[in-house]
């Protein structure tokens, strides 16, 4: 039996479960994107060759990974990443690319993974609401929609629920368009503590502790 014809046999809507035996039999649960075909979703099972065998699910998620920017190492085996999109090799003038690569796809306010299952939970949403929609900004980081405070509120509740106990949950944010004040109002935790990274830069990382 081909890869292909395999995974067509367990395509469900938009759930498609995949039984690898290299990864020692570990279920990877893939949302559907729209307009996203059974080959597209087939790459994203092999772009995480480094997963350690004998692990029934990694122990760090990243809910919207975009381009893995900020990661020093981005094949940590601890690690999954999940996003929305999947952008391979988009190109933009001046010889920018846009490459979204994630584990998993899927929308971070509908996690497909069952409650407490993470560590550690990396929550970096899309930080502009006024950029165009096809710009390389809104390509490279998302754009907030009008309601983005649903959005916001929806994605740190679904964050918070896939977080252990005793976890620790890190949250980015960048106040050009909005404030934090305005942001923490989506909240139904209070942080432990917070960073802005220099005084004249806009962003700022976040902590919560679930205890």
């Amino acid at each position: 039996m081909s890869r292909l014809s395999y995974l067509s046999l367990f395509l469900d809507n938009s759930l498609l479960i995949l039984k690898l035996t290299r990864f020692s039999d570990r279920q990877l649960f893939i949302r559907r994107a729209p307009n996203q075909n059974l080959i597209t979703i087939f790459k994203l099972t092999i772009c995480k060759p480094n997963l350690k065998p004998n692990k029934n699910l990694m122990e760090i998620l990243d809910v919207c990974c975009g381009g893995k920017l900020f990661y020093f190492n981005k094949r940590h085996p601890d690690l999954i990443t999940c996003d929305l999109r999947y952008e391979e090799n988009l190109q933009f003038a001046g010889n920018r690319v846009v490459n979204i690569i994630p584990d998993v796809v899927a929308d971070f306010r509908n996690l497909p993974f069952k409650n407490e299952s993470f560590s550690l939970v990396v929550f970096d949403p899309p930080h502009f609401k006024r950029i165009g929609v096809t710009s390389y900004m809104s390509k490279k980081y998302g754009k907030l929609p009008d309601d983005w405070q649903s959005l916001i509120k929806i994605g740190f509740d679904e964050c918070w629920r896939v977080l252990k106990t005793n976890g620790t949950l890190i949250f980015k944010w960048n106040t050009n368009q909005i404030s934090i004040p305005a942001v923490m109002s989506c909240f139904s935790q209070m942080p432990l503590l917070g960073h802005r990274t220099t005084k004249n830069l806009e962003t700022h990382w976040i902590v919560f502790f679930k205890n």
